[in-house]
């Protein structure tokens, strides 16, 4: 991890993981339509404009 550590890291993982829980079983997600998937080449692979998705709401 490097000289820098950050004692809570853990526990900061676990709560990403929850709320991204919470939030897929209340949305569903959908890409935005007319919108190309464009990589940017660099050290680590990602998005060129980001990817811009859709949350709606699930019907319970």
């Amino acid at each position: 991890m490097g000289e820098r550590f950050y004692i809570g890291s853990n526990l900061a993982v676990i709560e990403m993981m929850m709320c991204l829980g919470m939030i897929l079983k209340t949305f569903d997600i959908q890409k935005v339509d007319n919108q190309k998937a464009q990589m940017d080449v660099s050290i680590y692979l990602r998005m060129k404009h980001g990817l811009k998705l859709v949350l709606i709401e699930k019907s319970i």
